[in-house]
């Protein structure tokens, strides 16, 4: 599932829904087409979140990483596999021929 992305202008006109007063209680006064104006005691809290998503992504990351190295290692064994059960096909039908010839 794809997560749409939304433009700068979009994501500023989504936080401007509602009341003045509502966006202000968050403390985060956001402007359409200006600067956005963070309450200084909120600033920390925002750094430490921006920090934990951060981390996540890198947690994301590092996992979606590990399930590709595990599926290349997958896909190598299974043609490995695959070469095998063809080239013991092929002496298969060498044994054959050779039997039912005479």
């Amino acid at each position: 599932m794809e997560i749409p992305s939304l433009t700068d202008e979009q994501n500023i006109a989504v936080l401007m829904e509602g009341p003045a007063h509502e966006r202000e209680e968050k403390g985060v006064i956001y402007q359409k087409g200006g600067p956005i104006f963070v309450n200084l005691k909120k600033y920390g809290t925002l750094l430490e979140t921006i920090d934990g998503i951060k981390g996540r992504l890198r947690e994301c990351g590092a996992s979606l990483n590990n399930a590709n190295a595990a599926k290349s290692l997958e896909d190598s064994k299974l043609a490995q596999w695959q070469g095998n059960v063809e080239s013991i096909q092929r002496k298969l039908l060498y044994v054959d021929k050779v039997l039912f010839e005479k």
